[in-house]
């Protein structure tokens, strides 16, 4: 999760690199949400993210549920 506006505000900080091995995630959630509010209360603020994808894994869930290659972005906040 991102920090509070405050920290940004009182630090020097305008990009942030964000890498995480997480899991594939079809969904927009929470963390995307704080991330999006984050950059909307500071717009000097750019989050940069990883793109996570997963190669040939098969989603188990979502429009392309059981179709290898598809969907599979990690995190539902990327």
């Amino acid at each position: 999760m991102p920090e509070t506006p405050s920290y940004y505000q009182q630090t020097p900080i305008h990009v942030q690199n964000h890498s995480y091995g997480t899991l594939v995630e079809h969904f927009y959630g929470a963390e995307a949400a704080a991330y999006d509010a984050s950059v909307t209360t500071v717009p000097h603020l750019l989050h940069i993210f990883s793109v996570g994808n997963s190669g040939t894994l098969t989603p188990a869930a979502g429009n392309y549920a059981g179709i290898s290659g598809y969907a599979n972005i990690t995190g539902n906040f990327k």
